[in-house]
């Protein structure tokens, strides 16, 4: 072996040192190969064999924790600053050697890219984006080099004034396609991302700086520079408004847009080609009607998805002339709409929804009510049941529906497998109890939802009225195809009952004449979940005589229950008594029961 200057020797046991640190395969190749590599790389050319590499001091890892803490207490004992430099270097250079030996850096560099590509795309599927997928970079030198390919750098988030950022990202996505997203950028990023307007595909903007004045769009007039590929652009001006003129000329192949405190989009034809549109508190600039915006939606015949809030508030519709065009929308599969109940109807009236679109309508009644009567699910609906049907013939497709009149909750809610998810709410804050008012709840369900094969039906609300049984009554005989039921909420729903017992009979035809039975014929399932009664025994008896005389009248009907599941809260005292007084009598009716008292804990 030939003479080597110290300096050498030093780097030379370094090298073996972490060699035998970080060398755990006992593939003579893949050895030979790292000790090969480093006789090359630090220029000794000395003899080290792969047996000489594999120390037999590391076979477990225990070995080599003692072997790692042995190298950090020589490290500690080196004072040249020359060997500890080589030392740190060649253990830089055998963490690489061994990085480079694990079986997932063995893929092609494609095949690495698409892995890493299934990240990026799950972060920067929705707006505003995330790039989370740049924290694989950390990972080692060669993950690094494999992550600046063009195509995982084409998607761009930003967040706050990071102009350099912004630019070190676009520099790396090359001459690709570029979806950016902008979180209170100053108005130099802007102008710098639209240097780039003939590569962008979706661009959003979200809360941009904007002056004292609280109104803008000078900063985002870059913006209006022309954008040939641009499909999906969002603008939300959060508290302030942005006023930016968008065209079509400029946007020919604009699909989606998602407008927020932004002024609304005075070309026509840029609806047109829309398939997504969704406003969020946007206005025009003057002179708004309702009139000039539904002549602009009567364009866009071919969105698939319309989301309308608080925009409607701004469009005068009196000037609306009788007998105009309807809103006709064949391909629209998601409707959403969140205005006030004298803004909702006028709108809803010019719809024509497709029997399949999912909708949901959120109505608010901000202004001083005297009636509770007046504020109902109908008063966002157009009042004609002709035009009503023409406008959401959906209502008359649900199987199951959910009526909540909790405390602030008002919600009408249906399901169907031919149609969307049907959804409806009102939020009024002058009335911040409906579960007061069921009996209003339950003649809504009646009129939004009569022409429908209800088969199941939900009801959470106030159960103490008397005069629930005969609203329950119109119910049973509006959905005489009801099959499960299931009511929770407060009190005994004694009303349930005698509203079952009351309602007209479903006529039977057969060939020789037709036979009354029960209402609901079909009725198999009866649940009534946490019952929270706690007014008085008196109340919890009557739940049970009412329940009693109803499955007694329709057994004789041959329309018995086949599960009745009872969880009520009459008081642990009066449990017993109860249970012992009545529910031998409700299982000679009922094929199934179940008995069970609610301690108002879930």
């Amino acid at each position: 072996m030939r003479s080597v200057p110290h300096h050498c020797h030093q780097q030379y046991r370094a090298s073996r040192c972490l060699l035998e640190l970080y060398l755990k395969s006992r593939n003579t190749v893949t050895v030979q190969r790292i000790v090969t590599y480093s006789r090359i790389n630090t220029g000794l050319g000395m003899e080290v064999s792969a047996e000489e590499a594999l120390s037999p001091k590391l076979r477990t890892q225990a070995d080599i924790i003692n072997q790692l803490n042995d190298i950090q207490s020589k490290r500690r004992e080196m004072m040249d600053l020359d060997t500890l430099r080589a030392f740190n270097a060649e253990e830089l250079r055998l963490r690489t050697l061994w990085n480079s030996s694990l079986p997932v850096n063995h893929l092609p560099n494609e095949v690495l890219v698409g892995i890493f590509r299934l990240d990026a795309d799950e972060s920067m599927s929705e707006f505003p984006m995330s790039m989370r997928w740049v924290r694989l970079m950390l990972v080692c030198k060669y993950w690094r080099e494999v992550a600046s390919t063009p195509t995982l750098w084409s998607n761009i988030a930003v967040f706050g004034p990071a102009a350099a950022w912004l630019d070190l990202c676009l520099v790396r996505s090359a001459e690709t396609t570029l979806r950016i997203s902008l979180t209170k950028p100053t108005p130099e990023m802007i102008r710098h991302i639209a240097s780039y307007s003939n590569r962008i595909e979706a661009i959003a903007i979200y809360d941009p700086e904007h002056p004292p004045s609280n109104i803008t769009g000078d900063n985002l007039i870059p913006l209006e520079a022309p954008m040939p590929i641009l499909h999906h652009l969002i603008i939300d001006g959060q508290a302030a408004f942005i006023d930016i003129d968008l065209t079509s000329a400029r946007y020919p192949v604009l699909r989606s847009l998602d407008l927020r405190f932004a002024a609304i989009v005075s070309d026509t034809n840029l609806y047109a080609g829309l398939r997504r549109l969704s406003l969020t508190a946007c206005r025009y600039r003057d002179g708004p009607t309702l009139k000039q915006f539904s002549d602009a939606l009567r364009v866009a015949t071919r969105l698939e998805s319309l989301s309308i809030s608080g925009v409607l508030v701004g469009l005068p519709h009196k000037g609306m002339p009788p007998g105009s065009p309807p809103l006709a929308f064949p391909h629209l599969s998601n409707f959403y709409l969140e205005e006030s109940l004298e803004d909702a109807r006028p709108f809803m009236t010019l719809l024509r929804l497709p029997p399949t679109c999912s909708i949901s309508v959120r109505g608010r009644s901000d202004s001083r009510v005297d009636e509770w009567e007046e504020i109902t699910i109908s008063e966002l609906l157009p009042r004609r049941d002709d035009t009503r049907s023409e406008a959401l013939p959906m209502l008359s497709s649900p199987t199951a529906v959910e009526l909540i009149m909790n405390k602030g909750d008002y919600i009408l809610h249906a399901t169907s497998t031919t149609c969307g998810a049907i959804y409806f709410s009102i939020a009024s804050n002058p009335l911040a109890n409906w579960e007061l008012f069921l009996e209003v709840g339950l003649r809504e369900v009646v009129r939004v939802f009569g022409a429908a094969p209800v088969g199941r039906l939900r009801v959470t609300g106030d159960h103490r009225a008397f005069s629930l049984a005969t609203a329950w009554r119109e119910v049973f005989e509006a959905f005489p195809m009801l099959d499960t039921l299931e009511v929770s909420g407060a009190g005994s729903p004694s009303g349930l009952w005698r509203g079952l017992r009351m309602a007209e009979p479903a006529i039977i035809q057969s060939p020789d004449n037709g036979r009354a039975l029960a209402a609901c014929p079909n009725l198999r399932t009866v649940s009534v979940v946490r019952c929270v009664d706690g007014r008085s025994k008196t109340v919890s008896v009557q739940f049970f005589e009412a329940m009693l005389d109803c499955l007694r009248h329709r057994a004789k009907d041959d329309a018995r229950l086949e599960a009745l599941h009872l969880t009520l809260s009459p008081g642990r005292e009066d449990f017993d008594r109860l249970k012992h007084r009545y529910l031998s009598h409700v299982q000679e009716l009922v094929e199934h029961v179940s008995y069970d008292v609610y301690d108002g804990v879930d």
